[in-house]
């Protein structure tokens, strides 16, 4: 993932406290998963800790940022004809490069965002946590904080092997996405850019060790609201479940209406093989995975007694299946589409006031108009949020809560299209069946970090698989 978004924070009652000063192991485990660091290292305290100023986005125009992120922006092609996604060394050798002894993300992050938003001072910030059903970014993110406590910017570290390319697509996406127009959405406004090094650990032939790693740096502004995806968790928690559920019906249908509005912007020309052919191969190996954990499909605690074929439980009888399938939806791929491309709730920002949605996470997008890929079906995006409504059964949601929220996008989804259609039934059939088996194939992963009958979550996981086999059979036999 690459941006992410986070609720505005209430203002805290009392002044912050500097934390105490860390040593080196927890700056380097910040460095690696900042979800492991403890609360009392959220920053790092030098000689003196002053907090960054409670300033609104608009207050920080005048500050004079050392990397300009418009102007590096220009120095990204927006289209290339091989298929590669060009970085140009100039667009490179225009991030400054910020460095610490200790080669740690969270100094440096510190350095970075002082840089931008509070020049000569040492802002506040905290590493971000989260799990669940939740986007959760696969790289360090941080929350950085004003004075009343406020969450005024979020800051990422872009740490994976493709980091540069994923920076340069973040960056694109946001430029591009904002030049569309769209009124339905909005995207998070880039504030500044840079880059360092910083000691990350791996295993390297079986031993954890320390890496010295490239990491490209951003800094955005924050998204209002919370994210869809804590609004569908709410509903299975709340004192006032009917009060939760209208929230989270008005969160899904101005998702509904934002990718409907994404959809149509390019939507007239049909979805290349190139894609095509990428989301084949995705599902092959999925079913890979699914095949090697067969045996996962007959554990006690699922119950199978709503399947039409008990051929089903045969991964291998799934994969003749999906082939077939696979070749229809190359041979009618339907209209092309600009796509979110990870397109969960955990992806979108509403903010329940002002009923606006903010779309964050966006490298995945880049690909579908920079050249890479091409327009892909626009049933990528749709299915998939469709499809991650049920994982809140995790969280106590009931079927009937689901069944109304999936109705409730697809529907919204299809008033906002205004007649237009842009998939084909081939397209809307492989898009589920993908969803599903990566499903199943995640889902038949993680059971066995849960060996005990006495686990409640092994108890809700047996319940996923149960549920999305039987997806899988209504797929399977048109029902």
């Amino acid at each position: 993932m690459s941006a992410i978004g986070f609720p505005i924070q209430p203002p805290l009652s009392s002044p912050i406290s500097p934390p105490p000063v860390p040593g080196k192991e927890e700056l380097q485990m910040a460095a690696v998963d900042p979800s492991k660091v403890p609360s009392s290292y959220a920053s790092q305290a030098p000689e003196r800790q002053i907090i960054a100023p409670d300033v609104s986005i608009t207050s920080i125009a005048p500050f004079q940022p050392r990397s300009n992120y418009t102007e590096i922006q220009k120095l990204i092609p927006q289209k290339c004809d091989n298929g590669a996604i060009p970085v140009t060394n100039n667009f490179v050798m225009r991030l400054k490069e910020y460095s610490n002894t200790e080669k740690s993300l969270l100094k440096t992050m510190q350095a970075f965002v002082s840089d931008h938003l509070a020049p000569g001072t040492t802002v506040l910030i905290d590493p971000v946590r989260g799990g669940g059903t939740k986007g959760v970014s696969g790289d360090p993110v941080f929350t950085v904080r004003g004075t009343t406590g406020n969450i005024i910017a979020i800051a990422k570290g872009f740490l994976s092997k493709d980091a540069k390319n994923e920076f340069a697509q973040e960056m694109r996406a946001q430029q591009f996405l904002g030049n569309l127009g769209l009124q339905e959405s909005t995207t998070p406004q880039g504030l500044g850019v840079g880059m360092c090094s910083v000691m990350v650990r791996e295993e390297v032939r079986g031993k954890e060790t320390f890496v010295e790693k490239r990491c490209f740096l951003m800094l955005q502004s924050v998204a209002p609201g919370q994210g869809v995806d804590d609004y569908l968790a709410e509903v299975g928690t709340s004192d006032d479940r009917t009060q939760a559920m209208e929230t989270a019906k008005s969160a899904v249908k101005q998702t509904a209406k934002a990718l409907a509005e994404l959809h149509q912007a390019k939507a007239n020309q049909e979805a290349t093989p190139i894609t095509s052919k990428q989301i084949t191969t995705h599902l092959s190996q999925k079913l890979s995975i699914l095949e090697n954990h067969a045996k996962t499909l007959s554990l006690p605690g699922i119950d199978f007694k709503n399947l039409k074929r008990a051929t089903i439980t045969s991964p291998s009888f799934v994969r003749v299946f999906s082939e077939q399938i696979s070749r229809e939806f190359l041979s009618h791929p339907g209209k092309g589409s600009i796509l979110h491309g990870d397109a969960h709730p955990g992806n979108f920002f509403y903010d329940a006031e002002t009923n606006k949605l903010t779309m964050i996470d966006l490298p995945s997008s880049s690909p579908t108009y920079d050249g890479t890929n091409g327009l892909m079906s626009s049933a990528w995006d749709s299915q998939n949020f469709v499809f991650k409504i049920a994982n809140n059964r995790m969280n106590g949601m009931t079927s009937k809560e689901v069944s109304e929220l999936e109705r409730t996008f697809k529907d919204t989804y299809r008033e906002a299209l205004r007649g237009s259609i842009l998939t084909t039934p081939e397209a809307e059939k492989l898009a589920a069946l993908d969803k599903v088996i990566n499903s199943l194939a995640y889902y038949t992963t993680v059971i066995n970090d849960h060996p005990s009958d006495a686990d409640p979550e092994r108890a809700r996981i047996l319940d996923m698989i149960a549920y999305r086999m039987e997806e899988l059979d209504l797929l399977m036999h048109n029902q």
